[in-house]
């Protein structure tokens, strides 16, 4: 006969249990171990925050840092050097360094080569000798062949200029000299604006550009002498809100229309010939809109090409080279002492 199991007391289940109990306590946790080597490690997400953190500000500091690198030296209007464009630096550098420009001690600049990339340019008091040679644009809408925004003593001559909707733009520009350059097939040659004054716009051939081949607003006290401005088939000189300005010994021929003045007063102009402007008649040399200005020096005026037509009886004043009788060109403006022979350039 088996014998009889002796009955466990409570003490002994109870002791039983919690033996479980903590076997499968242990295993879990073993499991639980294993399973956490497998996965990668998690940051918590406040330290995820304070990284990424960090990483957008390292980012803003370089970005703005990079912005300060393409600013000219007065801060105004960014200029980004890219492959696209050659940057005089503020510091006087050429950027990119391959650009066939010579630097003569960071102020005197010759072009060695053609160009067809426009000049932007961030440094002051320098020249910049085309040395004859063109900087030829693609005809892009709001492309600068050379951009003197904030520039002040910088002088551009002997380049030719074509295929650019600006061939020079100055705003905020003063004290330039534009001279001796050749600008056609631009849709404005020069562009003037933004209190840029002061400037000397000379000796130039501007001829068949698209809209413009002298563009000025909101400038004073420049001076526009001995340029040849032909072929223009829109407007050839725009003023507006410009005073102060002087055209002297200009030629303006055979454009549709030579000047035309937008409440724009007090600019002198003399010793300029107008011939054959809006037609063999130059009955487009001048037309004006709220405006009022000198066409003499007080001694002498300007040639106009229908003179003649115009006041057939008009006799010249004792071999002076001045006609008897002013040119009218509508009741704010007159030519006092319009002469007659046509002065060359």
């Amino acid at each position: 006969m088996p014998k009889k199991e002796k009955k466990k007391s409570w003490k002994e289940l109870q002791r039983e249990r919690q033996i479980k109990q903590q076997r499968a306590q242990e295993t879990y946790r073993m499991q639980s171990e294993r399973e956490a080597q497998k996965k990668p490690r998690q940051w918590p997400k406040g330290k995820i925050f304070v990284a990424v953190f960090f990483l957008i500000l390292i980012l803003a500091v370089y970005g703005a840092w990079q912005y300060t690198q393409t600013l000219p030296s007065d801060g105004n209007s960014p200029v980004s050097p890219t492959t696209g464009v050659i940057y005089i630096r503020p510091d006087g550098q050429i950027s990119p360094l391959t650009a066939p420009i010579s630097n003569v001690g960071n102020s005197y600049y010759t072009l060695t080569a053609d160009l067809y990339v426009p000049i932007l340019v961030g440094r002051d008091n320098i020249v910049i000798d085309g040395a004859d040679h063109a900087l030829q644009g693609k005809a892009e809408y709001g492309s600068k062949g050379v951009d003197l925004t904030g520039r002040s003593n910088v002088t551009i001559n002997k380049l030719e200029i074509a295929g650019f909707d600006y061939g020079v733009f100055l705003t905020s520009a003063s004290n330039n000299i534009i001279s001796q350059n050749y600008f056609t097939d631009n849709y404005a040659a020069i562009w003037i604006q933004g209190s840029s004054n002061d400037n000397i716009i000379s000796e130039n051939t501007v001829e068949n550009n698209e809209m413009w081949g002298f563009f000025m607003k909101e400038s004073s006290n420049n001076r526009i002498s001995e340029n040849e401005f032909t072929s223009h088939a829109n407007y050839t000189i725009y003023i507006r809100h410009s005073n102060y300005t002087t055209f002297s010994g200009n030629y303006i021929a055979n454009n549709n229309l030579g000047i035309y003045f937008y409440e724009a007063s007090d600019n002198i102009l003399y010793h300029n010939s107008f011939v054959n402007n809006g037609d063999d008649n130059n009955i487009n040399a001048v037309s004006s809109s709220d405006s009022t200005n000198a066409f003499d020096n007080g001694e002498e005026g300007n040639y106009w090409s229908n003179y003649e037509s115009v006041y057939p009886d008009a006799e010249e004043i004792a071999n002076s080279g001045i006609w008897n009788t002013p040119y009218v060109i509508d009741e704010d403006n007159q030519d006092n002492y319009p002469l007659v022979d046509s002065l060359s350039l």
